[in-house]
């Protein structure tokens, strides 16, 4: 079972999603990754679990004022790219 991460799911999480979005069973997609219907329902389980996480960070983030969390200075006008 491939664990390596992109983001905040797994490569088997993301797949497991993309047949479900296709229609698919947990059966079905059982038969096509070799695996139980439980491990399919746990797979799901997880990364629904992770993507609500996610949620719930960028939520709080937003009740921040990023303003006092990092800023950018400007651009001196000498550096400026003259397109």
């Amino acid at each position: 079972m491939d664990i390596m991460k992109d983001g905040l799911l797994t490569d088997r999480q993301r797949e497991v999603l993309r047949y479900r979005k296709q229609g698919m069973t947990q059966q079905q997609i059982a038969d096509i990754i070799k695996t139980s219907k439980a491990n399919v329902c746990t797979i799901e389980k997880s990364a629904m679990e992770n993507i609500r996480r996610a949620k719930e960070t960028l939520e709080f983030l937003y009740t921040l004022d990023a303003t006092h969390l990092c800023t950018i200075p400007p651009v001196p006008i000498s550096l400026r790219s003259r397109g």
